[in-house]
């Protein structure tokens, strides 16, 4: 068994997503996530249709969430974002696997093909025909 199953979290970690996905935002809410006999503490957390779980959304991600989907967050419902593992995560002294949100890059336009030298000499004499000279 992994260790991570033997620790189950009702939040998302790392080892609930296999190296990177494109994922929706499905709702956005404010919870506490302080331990049971704790003080409450509450923070943002974000929940992707691609997943079960919430992810909690510290100070970076939510920059990040910004960033990919502007600054409204009532607008990032329905709109797609990259969550992926960062192997190097600063967390006080340390280096640590985390959890990381960045912009779904567009695909490329199709790429137009080249003309031919029979298309060049056409549409250079379809130009000189349609100057009023």
């Amino acid at each position: 068994m992994k260790l991570s199953d033997m620790m189950p979290s009702k939040y998302l970690k790392t080892s609930d997503v296999d190296g990177e996905a494109v994922v929706t935002v499905k709702e956005l809410k404010k919870v506490n996530v302080a331990r049971e006999d704790a003080e409450p503490e509450y923070k943002w957390t974000i929940l992707f249709h691609e997943f079960s779980k919430p992810m909690v959304l510290n100070k970076t991600n939510l920059t990040r969430m910004g960033k990919a989907l502007g600054d409204d967050s009532d607008d990032w419902i329905g709109n797609a974002v990259m969550l992926y593992v960062d192997d190097e995560v600063q967390y006080g002294s340390e280096t640590v696997s985390g959890l990381r949100i960045r912009a779904v890059k567009q695909p490329a336009g199709k790429a137009r093909a080249a003309l031919g030298a029979d298309d060049v000499n056409r549409k250079l004499r379809d130009a000189e025909e349609d100057r009023p000279f």
